[in-house]
Order: structure tokens, then C-alpha cells, then sequence
């Protein structure tokens, strides 16, 4: 293990102590006495807690390794360059390890799977392609190319999801300040008069009286607490398929996330495919990588298919909700002209900015709608307080 639990004293007779990054202990007590740090107990922690590993470390060490490596550093001297630079702990800490194991003549594909958790299998088979081309470097850099166009699509969607929940959250926000704390006055005012109010006034006030109950807070507590159950049921073994099943076949939000979910398949496959992998292995890769279960036996399927001797385009044909005529043309293409990789990326292409189009269209209709819907409650709140209010003045003047 490369990370020390150490303690020591300096010249002047103080006790410092910490976690530290070394090969052994000698060179951690050589990096201390560079800090003017005398070593007097270093010890090995069993295990390092687990931290995440994001898509942009993993863009940036990607990006780092090809790049040294097209500059002609040494594999091994890569590896040992980045584990000294790398703040993440547990990359650290791998990269040291696969250092020794790489300098020791194991090849990097083979100790690159002792760590699944910061490398997946479609990361690992581009690396071990690349090794075997002997295009290591251009390996590393497709792979950071590939992750940074899953990140833009991610966050061109979160973006474009953003205007429409905030104006939501907006309009919940108004409507409950109109009926909790402008309505109450309103009322108070003309039941003050003795005037006979209109049924809609009549209903608009006891929902703002209710709002303002306790009975309300439980009746909301009710109501979140039965969505909480709901979707913790859905997280169980027996509700992840109903989730899994709902999230690709509800309406609207289905189609988008199955079209997401199919461009991240197509890329990754693509991707691989580029990177020296054969079609049926890639296909394998491909269909590991997604996690809603009805996708993946959908997967499975073409997988199958083409493992029996079928070609790529039949079997997307032959799924015909899943895989539009374009895209079994592309790779149709692809297959006669030997560039299934480029087609097949293509239709990622394709499937990205339908999903994208699809969240623009969304966007142009829900923050209408809940203006339309503000306007109406707001057309309503005129008609049902401000009208008596009026004749109230009437009464007054005559």
C-alpha cells in the first residue's frame, strides 16, 4: 500500500503526524527529511475509504496518459509521473500499484482489471486494443474524447431541463404565496361586511383557510411519505423493473431516455469498434455498460444475433421500436464499406440531437403552460375577491 500513517519530530521538538503518499518507508522518511521532518513511526493502513472516481478525472488522466505517451515517455514512467500528480487517493494509490505491475512485465490491460470500480470493462478493452495495435497513446485519447462527449450531452441536458423546473418550482412558490398569505387578508375584509360571497369566492377562501391548518402539514406529510414508500419500493428487487419498465415507456419522458440511453449504446460500441475491437465482443461491451434491464435484453438480443452469424443491420432491423430505418441504413452502410464504427457513431449523432430537440420542444411547451396556468389563477383571484370588493364600494357610495 502506498499511503502512510506516519509520525515524526522536527528540529525544534515538535510531534507532526498525518497521511502520506510513498513507495515504501524509506522514501517516505526522505521526503520527510526534505520537509525537515525526522520519521519515528510510519504505519500502513488496512484499506483507504473509497472515493468516486468522476468522468473528469478520469477525462483529465485519460487526456495526461496519451499525451505523455505520444511524447515518448515510457509507459511505465507515465503511470509513475501521474501517481505523484494525481490528488485523488485512490487513484493514487492504484497507479502506484500498477506501476510496479507494469514495470515488473505485467501488461497494462491485464492490471488495469484488478481496479473495476475507476476503470470499466469498454475503458479496459479500448486500452488493451490499443496495446495490442501498438497505438497505446491514441488508445488514451480517444478514450478521453469519448468520455468528454458523454459529459457534454449530460450536461446539455441538464441545462435544458433547467428552465422548466425552475418555473415550476416558481409557480408553486406564487400560487402558495397568494393563498397563504394574500388571500387571508381578503377574506377577513369581506366577511367583515356581512356581504353575501359568490360560490367560487366561497371555495377559493376555505382552500386558503385549509392551507393555513395543521391538518394541511399532515395531509402534505401523508402525501410525501407515500411517494417516499412508493420509491423505495422501486428501488427494491421486486419494483426496480416496474421503475425500469416506466421510465422507458411513460409517456414522453420514455421515448427520451430510451433514445439516451440507445445513443450512449451506439457511441460506446462505436467506440470501441474504432479502437481495434471486433464486432461481437464490442456489442458484448455494450450491452454491459446499460442498466435499465428492458433495454438490455433488447441488447442481448442483437448481441445474440450477430454471435450467430447474422449481420449488424438485420438484427436492428428486426427490432424495428427500438431502431429506426436511418439507422439500420447507417449501418447497413457501414458494414458494405467496411466503416461500421464511423456509421454507427453517426447514429449516436443522430439519436443525441433528437434527444436534445426532443427536451427544447418540452421546454417551449411546459413554461407556457404553467404561465397560462398562473394567468388563469391569478384571472380567477380577480374575479372571485376583487368583483365583491367592488360592490362593496357601490354599497358604499349609495
Amino acid at each position: 500500500m502506498p499511503y502512510f500513517l506516519w509520525q515524526g519530530i522536527d528540529l525544534s521538538g515538535s510531534v507532526h503526524s498525518g497521511l502520506r503518499f510513498a513507495k515504501n518507508k524509506n522514501e517516505l522518511e526522505s521526503d520527510l527529511l526534505k520537509d525537515g521532518v525526522g520519521l519515528m513511526e510510519a504505519i500502513r493502513p488496512a484499506r483507504l475509504t473509497y472515493i468516486p472516481l468522476n468522468r473528469q478525472e478520469k477525462i483529465d488522466f485519460f487526456r495526461q496518459c496519451g499525451v505523455l505517451l505520444d511524447s515518448g515517455v515510457s509507459l511505465p514512467q507515465t503511470l509513475r509521473v501521474l501517481a505523484k500528480q494525481t490528488k485523488h487517493k485512490n487513484l493514487r494509490e492504484a497507479l502506484s500499484d500498477i506501476y510496479r505491475d507494469v514495470y515488473e512485465g505485467e501488461l497494462l490491460s491485464c492490471a488495469l482489471k484488478r481496479y473495476p470500480d475507476l476503470f470499466s470493462g469498454s475503458m479496459i478493452s479500448i486500452i488493451q486494443a490499443g496495446q495490442d495495435s501498438g497505438n497505446l497513446a491514441q488508445a488514451f485519447t480517444k478514450l478521453a474524447q469519448y468520455l468528454e462527449s458523454v459529459e457534454l450531452l449530460r450536461k446539455k441536458i441538464r441545462s435544458a431541463t433547467l428552465m422548466p423546473l425552475i418555473t415550476f418550482v416558481a409557480f408553486l412558490v406564487i400560487a402558495l404565496v397568494i393563498f397563504v398569505v394574500i388571500m387571508p387578508s381578503f377574506s377577513t375584509i369581506l366577511q367583515s361586511t356581512g356581504q353575501k360571497m359568490t360560490g367560487i369566492t366561497q371555495k377559493i377562501f376555505a382552500l386558503s383557510a385549509y392551507l393555513k391548518t395543521q391538518r394541511a402539514l399532515w395531509d402534505l406529510f401523508a402525501v410525501g411519505f407515500t411517494i417516499a414508500i412508493i420509491g423505495l419500493f422501486l428501488k427494491t428487487k421486486r419494483g426496480r423493473p416496474i421503475a425500469e419498465w416506466l421510465q422507458i415507456y411513460s409517456p414522453f419522458i420514455g421515448p427520451i431516455n430510451r433514445d439516451s440511453s440507445l445513443s450512449y449504446y451506439l457511441q460506446t460500441v462505436s467506440f470501441l469498434l474504432q479502437g481495434g475491437v471486433h464486432l461481437v465482443p464490442a456489442l458484448e461491451i455494450g450491452q454491459k455498460t446499460v442498466t435499465n434491464s428492458v433495454l438490455k435484453k433488447q441488447y442481448q438480443k442483437i448481441f445474440t444475433a450477430v454471435q450467430s452469424g447474422q449481420t449488424l443491420s438485420f438484427a436492428m432491423e428486426q427490432n424495428k421500436r427500438l431502431f429506426s430505418q436511418d439507422m439500420v441504413a447507417l449501418a447497413m452502410v457501414g458494414q458494405e464499406s467496411g466503416t461500421l464504427g464511423i456509421m454507427l457513431a453517426r447514429a449516436a449523432d443522430l439519436l443525441h440531437e433528437k434527444v436534445l430537440r426532443s427536451i427544447r420542444i418540452f421546454s417551449k411547451v411546459v413554461q407556457p403552460t404553467l404561465l397560462v396556468v398562473l394567468g388563469l389563477l391569478i384571472a380567477c383571484l380577480i374575479v372571485a375577491v376583487y368583483v365583491p370588493i367592488f360592490n362593496l364600494s357601490q354599497m358604499v357610495t349609495y
